[in-house]
C-alpha cells in the first residue's frame, strides 16, 4: 500500500485498514509509523487494537500499557485495554479499568455496556440487568447492549423469548462472539446446559467449520438429549451425586435386598443399569449425533 500523505495521514489510513480487516498491511503502517515516531500514543493503541482484533490478547494488554504509559487518560486505549483483560478472564482488572471509564463519564451506553457484559460473564445478574437498561435507555439501539440483554434473558432461562433474536445480536455486536463464547462457559460451569447449547448453536451459525464449537455443541446436545436423563443428577451436581448414588447403593442395597429378595433383585439391576448407561450413555449420544450431522 501507498504510505503517500506524511505521519499525518497514519491514523486515517490505520483506521481504514482496521475496519475492513487488512491486518497484515496495518501491521507494515505501524512498523513505519513507529519506526519515525517511536514514542507516538496513537500508533500504539493501533497495535493494542490490531492485537484484539487478533485475539492477542495478552499482546494488546502489552501494547495498550504501552501507549498508557505516554497518553494516560486516552479513554480508546483504556477501554481497549478492558476488553483485552476481559477476553483473557482478569475479571478483576477489567472491572477497575471500566469502572473508572464510568466514573469519567457516567452517561456513555459504550462503557455501561461493557460493564453490564462483565457482571453477565461473572453472573452477577441483577447488576448486568440494571447497567444494560440504563445502557438501552440512552442509546435504545445500542448492538452491545442489546447482546447483554438477550443474553441475560437466556441465561434467565427465558429463551422462548431470546432465541429469534440471539444470532442477530451475536452478528450485530463488536466483540459479540467472543462474549457469547465467554458467556456459554461459565454456563458449563453452572451446570446451566440448556442454556449453554441454545448460545453454542447459534455460536455455531456464525462459524459452522469451528471444531472446538462443533465438539462443545455436540457434548452438549448429548448431554441435554432426553435419553441422558438417567445421568441428569450427575451432570447437574456432578461428583457429589456420583458419590450419593455409591453410597445410597453400597448401605440401601444389602439393606433392601434383606428385606425383599425380589425388590433387591430389581433394585441391583436397576443400578447396575444405571452405572452401564452412566459410563457409555455420553460416547453412544455424541456418535449418533455426529453422524447425523450438528
Amino acid at each position: 500500500m501507498s504510505l503517500a500523505g506524511g505521519m499525518d495521514a497514519y491514523p486515517i489510513q490505520a483506521e481504514r485498514l482496521l475496519e475492513v480487516g487488512r491486518y497484515a498491511e496495518l501491521e507494515r503502517l505501524l512498523q513505519t509509523w513507529l519506526g519515525q515516531q517511536p514514542r507516538d500514543a496513537d500508533a500504539h493503541q493501533f497495535r493494542a487494537r490490531l492485537a484484539l482484533a487478533r485475539q492477542d490478547y495478552a499482546g494488546c494488554v502489552t501494547a495498550a500499557q504501552e501507549a498508557l504509559a505516554l497518553s494516560p487518560d486516552d479513554p480508546t486505549t483504556r477501554y481497549v485495554l478492558h476488553f483485552a483483560h476481559f477476553n483473557l478472564n482478569q475479571y478483576a482488572d477489567a472491572e477497575s479499568v471500566i469502572l473508572a471509564l464510568i466514573r469519567e463519564q457516567p452517561g456513555n451506553p459504550h462503557f455501561l455496556a461493557a460493564y453490564a457484559r462483565l457482571m453477565l460473564c461473572t453472573l452477577q445478574l441483577d447488576k448486568a440487568r440494571a447497567l444494560v437498561a440504563e445502557a438501552l435507555r440512552i442509546a435504545p439501539d445500542h448492538a452491545d447492549a442489546r447482546l447483554v440483554s438477550v443474553l441475560l434473558r437466556v441465561t434467565e432461562n427465558r429463551t422462548h423469548v431470546a432465541a429469534a433474536e440471539l444470532g442477530e445480536v451475536i452478528a450485530a455486536s463488536t466483540g459479540g462472539v467472543q462474549t457469547a463464547f465467554v458467556l456459554v462457559q461459565v454456563l458449563v460451569a453452572q451446570r446451566r446446559l440448556r442454556e449453554a447449547l441454545l448460545i453454542g448453536q447459534e455460536l455455531l451459525r456464525e462459524d459452522p467449520t469451528n471444531a472446538e464449537l462443533i465438539a462443545l455443541v455436540i457434548r452438549l446436545r448429548a448431554h441435554t438429549h432426553w435419553l441422558a436423563l438417567p445421568a441428569y443428577p450427575q451432570l447437574r451436581w456432578g461428583w457429589p451425586a456420583v458419590v450419593a448414588a455409591w453410597v445410597l447403593a453400597a448401605f440401601g442395597l444389602p439393606v433392601l435386598l434383606r428385606a425383599s429378595l425380589f425388590w433387591g433383585t430389581v433394585a441391583l439391576i436397576g443400578y447396575l443399569v444405571w452405572l452401564l448407561h452412566s459410563w457409555t450413555h455420553h460416547a453412544i449420544l455424541s456418535w449418533w449425533i455426529r453422524a447425523r450431522g450438528v
